[in-house]
């Protein structure tokens, strides 16, 4: 009997032994799985470089979050709306840059923060036809904006309408255009993208000047899939803790003048 007693004792230790390690190997191959980064063509927070490579400001972050994790990182860039979607849809997927947002915010897990927002409705200094005093004025000219972005968003909470006085598209750069064209009276953006944009895109920024604020207070993170561990983005977000602790994080900050 005491035989027995001890084989059953045994036999349960080893079942425990082996389901706690399961556990553990099962908990550690969630950490480790990959995660896919998405973002869109947006200088100079992420973009395509000549040579094919991404940079960026918050690509140069993400890379310095690798680094210090011992890894590669794994970026795609999208049109934002196919970006977006796919951060929603799939596990282990994040997108950025992202504005963190009230409707947003039960929608993903979030890494950051890593810039401030304050955006603007910009127009050409010489549109003197254009007068503004407010979003009610603005309404009665058309605003370029980009497909599901927050900005575009915060336009349509304002009473905008998609087909009176928004034009979409998929990408900011052809806003540019449509703005220097008189095809589209604003675009909206942050003074550090929209400068460094116009100038990237082959446009004089001096023919541009802001007009009104649209948002203030939020700020920019990396925005998980809401079904991934929070282990992950726990992880992720330690070592973005990290690197801003080490000074890597200031030094990218300088490097790109982000105020």
């Amino acid at each position: 009997m005491k035989t027995l007693a001890l084989f059953v004792s045994l036999f349960i230790s080893c079942i425990v032994s082996n389901v706690a390690l399961a556990a553990n190997e099962a908990s550690a191959a969630v950490v480790d799985k990959p995660v896919r980064f998405l973002a869109s063509e947006w200088p100079p927070f992420e973009y395509t470089k000549p040579d094919g490579s991404l940079t960026g400001y918050s690509i140069d972050i993400l890379k310095a979050m690798y680094a210090h994790l011992g890894e590669e990182p794994d970026i795609k860039i999208f049109p934002w709306n196919r970006s977006y979607k796919l951060a929603q849809e799939e596990e282990n997927t994040a997108v950025f840059t992202m504005a963190r947002s009230k409707k947003r915010e039960d929608q993903f897990k979030w890494v950051g923060p890593i810039a401030p927002r304050e955006i603007y409705l910009w127009k050409l200094k010489s549109r003197d036809d254009i007068k503004v005093k407010n979003f009610d004025d603005a309404k009665n000219y058309m605003i370029g904006t980009v497909r599901g972005e927050a900005g575009e968003q915060q336009l349509l909470d304002l009473g905008f309408d998609l087909k009176k006085n928004i034009h979409q598209v998929d990408k900011q750069t052809r806003n540019y255009l449509l703005l220097y064209k008189k095809r589209v009276d604003f675009i909206y953006g942050l003074e550090f993208t929209t400068i460094y944009g116009l100038q990237k895109a082959g446009f004089d920024p001096a023919k541009v000047e802001k007009s009104l604020l649209l948002n203030s207070g939020l700020e920019y993170y990396y925005g998980f899939n809401k079904n991934t561990s929070d282990d992950v983005v726990n992880r992720f977000q330690k070592a973005l803790d990290a690197i801003k602790s080490n000074g890597t994080f200031a030094k990218i900050v300088s490097k790109y003048a982000v105020q």
